[in-house]
Parts: structure tokens; sequence; C-alpha cells
């Protein structure tokens, strides 16, 4: 898995358009509209990204992200752009469900973006040193 943590300070999605290769549409509100909100923008590469070892260094990251920013609001967006190795549709979305089902039921306050289609948004982000920060998960263990 990958994922693009992002600190904006307002995001608005608002229309969206199903792609070509969506079977089913998600359950989902719009328009989303946040302030001061954590915009994990996630790449699930395979079905290994839902264990619990990802998820778990997946949540330390968002927690030390969080604290730093001082929001537990989180908007999670499906972006397969991430990787040129991404998962199976069906696995992603299992995976995205499970990740969003974890992070509430760690405390955070988390909306979904649609799973599978083209959005509009709008966001503003403004400049820091933790702004933006890039993840990769399984974290490699460089000391093998």
């Amino acid at each position: 898995m990958r994922a693009l943590f992002w600190f904006c300070s307002n995001f608005n999605l608002g229309n969206i358009t199903p792609s070509s290769r969506t079977k089913k549409v998600d359950e989902f509100e719009l328009p989303i509209n946040e302030t001061d909100v954590i915009v994990p923008w996630v790449t699930v590469e395979s079905i290994s990204d839902g264990s619990s070892k990802v998820f778990d260094q997946f949540l330390t990251d968002l927690t030390s992200f969080s604290n730093h920013h001082k929001s537990k609001k989180i908007i999670l967006v499906p972006f397969a752009h991430l990787s040129e190795k991404i998962a199976k549709r069906d696995v992603a979305f299992k995976v995205l469900l499970n990740l969003e089902k974890f992070l509430l039921e760690n405390g955070f306050q988390v909306t979904r973006a649609h799973f599978g289609s083209y959005k509009d948004l709008s966001f503003e982000s403004k400049a820091n040193k933790l702004q933006v920060v890039s993840r990769v998960y399984p974290i490699p263990d460089f000391k093998k």
C-alpha cells in the first residue's frame, strides 16, 4: 500500500463521474466540505495491504501526522495513481473499507471518498514542514 498524507486547510469534493470500469456505486455522501482535515490518498497494491501489520504501521504514521496538525478528521481518498502495480478493484475496495473501519475504531472521524470515479475537487494546503508526507507499506526492513 502507498499513501500520501496531505493536510488541507480546506477540502471540497463535489460531483463524481463513475469510471467506465465501475460495476457498482458504493454508498457515500456528497458534497464533502471540510476544514483542517487530513487526506490520505491511498493506493492498494495487494490483498496483503489489508494485514494488521500494514494497518498498524499506517495508524502509527497517521497518528503522528494527526498530532502534529491537531486534527482527527480524515477523508480517505482511493487513488490508484501512486503505483504501477495496483490490486484488483474488489480487493482494493475491501481493503479500503477495512481501513476505514480500523481508523474509526481507533478514534478518527473518517469520511471515505467514492471508489471508482472521477471527482470534482479542490483543496488548499498551507506551507508547513509536514504539509504532505509519502509512505510505503509495509515499511521496508533495511536491516536484512
